[in-house]
């Protein structure tokens, strides 16, 4: 099984791949090698300090911020969201 990477669920009309990537890293950075949202650990630790809580949670909030950011530059995500209190919570999957 080959999975579809991260950000092909992200689309946008007459939008190259090349395009997408550079969106993706201007909102927080991205993995060429693994087409996923990657926030620095300076980014983290930033984000850990002005709101508290633990690494998992700053990079909780950097992905919806991220996932905010790529839908106010018209992406659609056209990924799967499930019935789960993950996706509830994801931007993408219409939390605000």
């Amino acid at each position: 099984m080959n999975p579809k990477p991260f950000l092909h669920s992200w689309e946008k009309e007459n939008t190259t791949p090349e395009d997408r990537m550079s969106d993706a890293m201007e909102y927080g950075g991205a993995r060429r090698e693994r087409n996923v949202p990657s926030f620095s650990r300076e980014k983290i630790r930033a984000e850990q300090g002005s709101s508290g809580g633990s690494v998992f949670d700053a990079r909780g909030r950097l992905f919806r911020e991220w996932e905010r950011c790529m839908l106010r530059k018209d992406y659609k995500y056209v990924g799967e969201c499930f019935d789960n209190e993950i996706s509830k919570t994801l931007p993408s999957c219409g939390a605000p």
